[in-house]
């Protein structure tokens, strides 16, 4: 190519659509919760509770002699207890729902998962407290640890040494909490751990030894870790190394502590701590004028000041000049990307508007913000700006991060106004952030959210991020760029694309065009860095779009989540594509390919081994369990392990007893845009019986269904059986896509479960047939185009909001007349501006409506399964209110559980100090719970 004068065109386009995140079996959960809450159920050395997902029983684990005898009723709705020492991973693997445990568990049980929506955290149970630790815990945390250390020491040494680390850490980090419940001091920013001592220590509590920021004590002063014997380790502040180089030289021996300590210590004793290690770091830069020093020493202030401060959409900090007064005062300024009406702090807030208009005064010493925001500060006096990033992390604020990141980076995508433009962002900047929103809000808890955010939060990052890359495209037409962000596209819309493995191909080629077309035009070293990202790339798709097992293994170092969420906070560590997680995981999944090729290439001759086969089984499911890694990753990775599984199923029913599922469709062909019956058969092809057969459609696309589908009851298919089933449903699209996934037992109790994936076409009308076209459609609300007329009703609507008349207003007729339509239309017509002005509001009206904020919710939606089902969706309400208004729902959630009524929702609104009117909807009659 060098030399030659070519047009380069490249469809990147990857259509973009709402995800549906499978959400926590909060049911499942909740009915574990009753059962443990029983007076008559032990919960001492209760080490892990397996349940299924339909909430049908569970197993019980113990780290004690023997198993503590379950009351009948127990028993009778399928509860089974059992102990540590005798559990085999036959015992719990056949319980598929989620597991609740604590994540050390792994050390004994390397099969059980520890992150995800399969892992629940034991100890974060209302029965055993939030703040404090149970002493039923503190019992179960002590003996557990004896029982890891024991299990140690017995293994052969080569295995020894290898799960040293594991079993190290895993021990420190049941530690913590016993640790810090006996040292409460102000100056704590370290504790060390001998356990060489276990061995002679009676009384676990006393393992650690407290570190305090205390110069001169040498005994207990942070230089005494300079000497690190060979079997301690150290929780600690991360800023440590810093002060003591020698730790540097003991790295997977030392734990960040700060979300532990935050857990047990007061908000005022936190700012002491964090105030005096950023003296300590202050006077270590004046004494030797390292830089690292100063950003520590201001990072540290930065995070005692912001303590129980409001940190909504922050993304500066202007302290004041003097560090002294800044440490010591709380003198600094906090710079909000929007407006800082609805802030709630004490905190003094100015707009980033303000500064860029030069309103505010930037300080001519550091500052702490966002780095795409630091041209614009150090043009208008800042002398250094450090990184605000990593502060909130640290500071246990990693969701108000991501939000912050997402909502700059639309911000910086369309200006909100010329002001903005002064901000000098390119696109790769914006870009940037959009990949961190997205991946902090999919690394993290997803049981941290009500039923539905996760998955909102999560689709709307991606899609954005999408959309950040497609300008990307867009800017680069006509250069080999242009390929490199069209793979990015593909590789980060798995989760949207109907078929995975087609985005993974497209990854691969657009890949290999960009790099081959770098090596054409010889400009490989201009682009070294995407170059690399390509290759990895490249490697990465190929190997779950193939799964060629001859592929080299990649180099992959198993990173924690809490490693991976720092080096997203902090700007100056690149975004890893793909992240050393998948990398782990994928090794895995080659490894399981090479073994199926192995066995599938003696089918032929000789019958395979069906120990290996089932133990390959057990694996790859052991592995769908506990596979975690960033959100898009995470779904091909799941793919690929599912196709395997599948591959393997396959070739146990061909050579042995088991059954044989398949999903056939019996419709061929249905009509665009009609109602109409699809039909469809299950087939048991094996020569066993399926029972607790349970179906589910778990992803369509192309139509509508016009009537839900029934609640799936268990069934039983038997050997050469078919079961009919059908649907209603509206084709809106050419080809319809429907996803059955289905599990079943065999006569042995073992659970399995598959994916069926079908495609049905649709035509449109004949030709020769006229028709008179209805443009009303009957049956779901409707939106957009399809809405007609009412213009009455929505004028005298708008016209009484704009007016703030708050006086209820009732929409009163018969099913199917377009009730729930009216409303969503009205919703539409707040949120959209154009649609506003395209419908003909005077400019007037649409300024009077500009500052409504309309919140959807109907009492359909209420889930009657959770304990309290109308509290629950009073607490929808008002976190959607919350939402909606940028305001912190912490300081009222409480208050609104105090007083969880319709009533109590204005109470606490104004307990919040918020100065806002709230007006309920009265529901009449019988409301549910």
């Amino acid at each position: 190519m060098a030399g030659a004068s070519k047009t380069i065109r490249v469809d990147c386009s990857i259509a973009m659509q709402t995800i549906t995140l499978a959400p926590p079996n909060f049911l499942a959960l909740h009915r574990a919760e009753q059962a443990l809450a029983r007076p008559d159920v032990r919960l001492d050395d209760l080490v892990a509770v397996f349940t299924n997902s339909d909430a049908s029983g569970g197993l019980l684990l113990y780290n004690a002699p023997q198993a503590p005898p379950l009351p009948a009723e127990l028993l009778d709705s399928g509860w089974s207890a059992t102990v540590l020492a005798a559990v085999q991973p036959g015992d719990y693997t056949r319980f598929d729902g989620p597991v609740l445990t604590l994540a050390a568990i792994d050390a004994l049980l390397d099969d059980v998962p520890s992150h995800g929506t399969y892992f629940f955290s034991l100890d974060r149970l209302n029965l055993f407290g939030r703040d404090s630790i149970d002493p039923r815990m503190r019992a179960t945390i002590g003996n557990l640890i004896r029982t890891i250390w024991e299990r140690w020491r017995t293994l052969p040494e080569a295995e020894r040494e290898a799960q040293a680390a594991l079993c190290g850490k895993r021990i420190v980090q049941l530690s913590l909490p016993l640790a810090l419940q006996q040292h409460h001091e102000t100056d704590l920013v370290a504790l060390r751990f001998d356990l060489s001592r276990l061995a002679t220590l009676t009384d676990v509590e006393q393992l650690a030894q407290p570190v305090f920021n205390r110069p001169g004590d040498d005994a207990n002063d942070i230089q005494s870790l300079a000497a690190l014997g060979d079997h301690e380790w150290v929780a600690g502040f991360k800023e440590i190394p810093l002060l003591v180089p020698e730790l540097n030289r003991h790295r997977a021996r030392l734990l960040l502590f700060r979300p532990a300590l935050r857990r047990f210590t007061t908000g005022a004793r936190m700012r002491a701590t964090c105030t005096g290690m950023a003296y300590r770091c202050w006077h270590a830069w004046q004494q030797t004028d390292e830089q690292y020093f100063q950003e520590a020493a201001y990072c540290l202030a930065a995070e005692a000041w912001l303590e129980g401060q409001d940190v909504t959409d922050v993304v500066a900090i202007l302290p004041d000049e003097d560090f002294e007064i800044f440490a010591d005062q709380g003198v600094a300024r906090a710079v909000s990307r929007g407006s800082t009406t609805q802030i709630q702090s004490l905190t003094d807030h100015v707009s980033l508007e303000s500064v860029l208009q030069s309103n505010t005064a930037v300080p001519r010493g550091p500052v702490l913000a966002i780095p795409v925001l630091a041209r614009a500060l150090c043009q208008r006096g800042a002398g250094v700006v450090f990184d605000l990033g990593p502060i909130l992390w640290q500071a246990e604020r990693a969701e108000d991060l991501a939000r912050t990141f997402w909502l700059l980076s639309r911000d910086l995508l369309i200006p909100p106004g010329p002001l903005w433009l002064q901000l000098e962002a390119t696109p790769g900047e914006i870009a940037d952030l959009a990949q961190r929103a997205a991946l902090i809000y999919g690394l993290s808890n997803p049981w941290g959210w009500r039923q539905g955010r996760y998955s909102l939060l999560v689709s709307e990052c991606y899609a954005h991020l999408d959309r950040c890359l497609e300008r990307l495209a867009a800017a680069a037409q006509g250069t080999p760029l242009a390929f490199y962000y069209a793979a990015l596209r593909a590789w980060y819309g798995c989760p949207f694309s109907e078929e995975i493995q087609s985005n993974l191909a497209r990854a691969v080629e657009y890949g290999r065009t960009f790099m081959l077309m770098c090596e054409d035009s010889g400009i490989s070293g201009d682009l070294a860095h995407e170059v690399t990202i390509a290759a990895n790339l490249i490697e990465a798709a190929d190997r779950l779009a193939t799964q060629d097992g001859q592929t080299a293994p990649m180099e992959s170092q198993f990173a924690s989540v809490a490693e991976m969420l720092r080096g997203l906070a902090k700007h100056g560590d690149p975004v890893p594509i793909p992240s050393q997680m998948f990398g782990y995981w994928s090794d895995a999944l080659m490894e399981a390919d090479r073994e199926w090729q192995r066995l599938q290439s003696t089918a032929t001759e000789q019958r395979p081994n069906s120990a290996r086969l089932d133990e390959l089984q057990e694996k790859l499911d052991k592995w769908q369990r506990r596979a975690f890694a960033p959100y898009h990753e995470l779904q091909a990775l799941l793919t690929g392990l599912r196709t395997k599984s599948e591959q393997v199923r396959r070739l146990q029913q061909a050579v042995g007893d088991q059954p044989v599922i398949r999903i056939v469709l019996r419709t061929t062909e249905v009509e665009l845009g009609s109602s109409q019956t699809i039909a469809f058969e299950i087939h048991n092809n094996g020569n066993q019986t399926a029972s607790s057969f349970v179906w589910s459609l778990r992803r369509f696309s192309g139509f509508d269904l016009v009537s839900p589908l029934p609640t799936p009851q268990p069934i039983e298919i038997g050997p050469g059986e078919r079961r009919l089933f059908d649907m209603q449903a509206r084709a809106s699209a050419p080809a319809l896509v429907l996803v059955f996934s289905y599990r079943y037992r065999d006569k042995a109790g073992r659970l399995f479960t598959g994916e069926d994936q079908t495609t049905l076409h649709a035509r449109n009308e004949p030709l020769g047939v006229r028709m008179r076209i209805n443009p009303f459609e009957v049956g779901r609300p409707v939106a957009g185009a399809s809405f007609f007329n009412r213009t009455t009703e929505i004028n005298r609507i708008l016209t009484r909001l704009a007016k703030g008349n708050t006086h209820p207003l009732v929409l009163r007729g018969p099913r199917r007349i377009g009730k729930s339509s009216l409303m969503r239309r009205i919703v539409e017509l707040l949120h959209q501006p154009a649609d506003a002005k395209a419908y003909g509001l005077p400019s007037e009206l649409q300024a009077a409506l500009h500052n409504l904020h309309p919140i959807e919710a109907s009492l359909q939606t209420m889930d009657r399964s959770l304990p309290r089902p109308f509290e629950a969706f009073l607490n929808g309400i008002l976190e959607d209110m919350c939402r909606n208004l940028a305001i912190d729902d912490t300081p009222i959630t409480a208050a609104f559980h105090r007083a969880a009524n319709q009533s109590g929702l204005q109470r606490v609104y104004r307990t919040g100090g918020y100065p806002l009117g709230l007006k309920t909807k009265r529901a009449y009659g019988r409301a549910p719970g």
